[in-house]
């Protein structure tokens, strides 16, 4: 498999940020290239416009240090469904974090990255 184009979901959680440095090496050793994406939910408490810029910023400064190509974009919607619609615009791979939610707090809130796994039409590799 030919990976070029690494899409990267960001939402600032500590599982995201894994998710980016393993995402960052991975395009690295293959000269791929990134797209770190934020979904902004409309029903769910929002982070600060000036954080998801600052985080995004962060990423691609952290990329472009180690002479990675990248990309920002931000989506609004549910998570997973944006994710996998950003995914059908030519992207050979994601890689996202997953905050490891288990038991009561998995059912009810369920998991974006289980229903992108699901759902997606490209490889995932989760990051826990």
């Amino acid at each position: 498999m030919d990976i070029k184009k690494i899409l990267v979901p960001v939402d600032g959680s500590p599982g995201s940020a894994k998710a980016v440095y393993y995402a960052i090496d991975f395009a690295r050793a293959l000269n791929a290239s990134v797209v770190f994406l934020h979904v902004v939910t409309p029903m769910a408490p929002a982070l600060s416009a000036d954080f998801i810029r600052s985080t995004l910023k962060e990423c691609d400064a952290l990329a472009k240090k180690v002479g990675v190509a990248s990309e920002d974009s931000i989506r609004k919607g549910t998570p997973w469904e944006e994710i996998v619609e950003e995914a059908k615009q030519d992207y050979d791979l994601i890689v996202m974090g997953s905050k490891g939610r288990t038991g009561i707090a998995h059912l009810v809130l369920g998991s974006v990255a289980e229903n992108v796994v699901q759902h997606s039409t490209i490889p995932v590799t989760v990051v826990r």
